[in-house]
């Protein structure tokens, strides 16, 4: 594929060679010279020294013909504006890196309409999810977002204490909002259905809007922790801090602190988070830790813009106590290390902006129609947009003769997402979110035919 990269930082290096490497015909745009020299000594590719939002760079760059825009600058009116000129010039789809702030105003305004832009992310939303599944989630085996994280899906063992286990699904009264999508017992999976029984060890996965599907997680893994306050704090208070903060602060028996030593920063947090506790301290001082009663944390999470800082704070913390330390690792280097000898110190996770921002990112390059977001259990999670004249348009989800071994997980059109009901409406432009078994997906993808 033809892709154009705007921004040869951190990030836009490291996935331009991921790319390269794998064939794609490359194309990277910088204002900055130093970086565009120290790229080109590495890249095989194209690399311009240019202004990255001018028409003329685009048009040179090839945008009438590419294949993909991805705007990875810092900056994110360059990035709009360069990703909707290249997608006004032909380019077939646009990729924009935004500040976390753009997609918190995203209730208020359609940034994606009004600039064109197909996905709009930040890799700072990106590595706070990685770590939020950790403290919110910490009994699942897999936690994966759909629709912007306004749908959820986890992978959960169901054990022999549940009041769900043994028992008939038609029985049951359901969770509002909720789904159990498929069952694996003994490595084979099934579509569970109301005279189903389900049984301890098995692995559900479950859909559902977060905070129902927490109340479902809790009676299918009745754990002894379902009702104890977790106490979790964040070390730093930067954008990463901030956006994990504002994803677990309002979870029920979650308690958060959040270090920021900047006195003008810390008193910004304040007026941005509801019930999040600022604490202004050096958390790399284990005296001044001890204070905020570490050895009662659950969760210690190192999101600071410093590595070294990251991990010293997270050696003392777990040396005074902390149960679990998960860091952020701007350095890949630094991060395969952690991962590896990380558990010996109390570190369980390190999460590298740069790795799981190219992760996501190249689940949307694809000439295809569809994206597959996530594999579960040897199946795809697809995401497909319901075109025009597509005989879906307008038709409920039970009118609908969906192939044997595709499960509806959701239907989400801008911020309005939901777990499909028998009578769901489907409309154009509305994306689809379905487990697809591999058999089935020729079938699903007809449906979608305009």
């Amino acid at each position: 594929m033809q892709i154009i990269i705007i921004g040869a930082g951190d990030i836009g290096s490291y996935l331009a060679k991921q790319l390269s490497a794998q064939g794609h015909s490359i194309c990277v745009i910088d204002i900055d010279k130093n970086k565009i020299k120290q790229l080109q000594a590495i890249l095989d590719a194209r690399v311009m020294h240019a202004h990255c939002a001018n028409a003329s760079t685009l048009a040179d760059a090839g945008a009438a013909t590419s294949d993909i825009i991805i705007a990875l600058t810092p900056d994110t009116s360059l990035n709009l504006v360069a990703c909707s000129i290249a997608k006004s010039m032909g380019t077939k789809k646009a990729l924009c890196r935004v500040e976390p702030s753009v997609q918190r105003e995203e209730w208020l305004f359609n940034y994606q309409a009004h600039f064109n832009v197909d996905i709009i992310f930040s890799p700072e939303r990106f590595a706070a999810i990685e770590l939020a599944k950790h403290v919110r989630n910490p009994d699942s085996i897999q936690v994966e977002e759909l629709a912007k994280g306004e749908i959820e899906l986890q992978q959960i063992s169901i054990n022999q204490s549940s009041p769900w286990a043994d028992a008939r699904l038609g029985d049951l009264k359901r969770v509002d909002n909720t789904l159990i999508a498929s069952v694996c017992r003994d490595g084979e999976s099934f579509v569970p259905h109301a005279n189903s029984i389900l049984k301890a060890d098995d692995i559900a996965t479950i859909v559902g809007e977060p905070r129902d599907l927490t109340k479902l997680a809790k009676l299918l893994h009745k754990s002894t922790r379902a009702d104890k306050t977790i106490n979790v704090i964040i070390f730093g208070g930067g954008e990463y801090g901030l956006s994990l903060a504002q994803m677990i602060e309002n979870l029920k028996n979650i308690r958060v602190k959040l270090i920021e030593k900047d006195l003008e920063r810390a008193n910004d947090l304040v007026q941005i988070l509801a019930s999040t506790s600022i604490i202004r301290i050096d958390g790399t001082i284990a005296e001044e830790l001890k204070e905020e009663q570490i050895d009662e944390t659950d969760f210690f999470i190192a999101m600071s813009g410093d590595d070294e800082d990251n991990l010293m704070s997270c050696l003392q913390a777990s040396t005074l106590g902390a149960k679990q330390c998960l860091t952020l690792i701007h350095r890949t280097d630094y991060a395969n290390v952690v991962r590896n000898q990380g558990k010996n110190f109390g570190i369980i996770a390190a999460v590298s902006p740069k790795e799981v921002t190219a992760k996501e990112v190249q689940k949307y390059i694809t000439n295809k129609a569809y994206f597959v977001s996530h594999q579960i259990q040897g199946n795809d999670l697809i995401e497909i947009d319901i075109p025009e004249g597509s005989s879906l348009d307008q038709q409920q989800v039970q009118q609908i003769e969906w192939p044997q071994g595709v499960v509806l997980l959701g239907i989400s059109k801008f911020k309005k997402s939901q777990v499909p009901h028998a009578d769901s409406l489907l409309e154009a432009g509305q994306t689809v979110h379905a487990l697809v078994e591999k058999p089935a997906l020729k079938a699903f993808l007809k449906l979608f035919k305009s």
